[in-house]
């Protein structure tokens, strides 16, 4: 049987979503030099913040650090 992409990785459809959005903005900071505000409202995200708390919850690092 065919199993979806997040499932190959064992996560769940929000997890692979939030993971994909959370690297766009990680990439747009670096490459465009944007904000962590800009960057997250580019892609749907209201709160900085809530970006902010996701992106280490994920990654285990703060999104401004490297």
């Amino acid at each position: 049987s065919e199993q979806s992409v997040p499932a190959r990785y064992g996560q769940t459809l929000v997890e692979y979503v939030n993971i994909t959005k959370l690297q766009k903005v990680k990439e747009l900071m670096e490459i465009r030099k944007m904000t962590v505000r800009e960057a997250s409202a580019s892609l749907g995200y209201e709160d900085e913040n809530y970006v902010s708390r996701i992106y280490k919850k994920y990654f285990g690092y703060n999104l401004t650090e490297s």
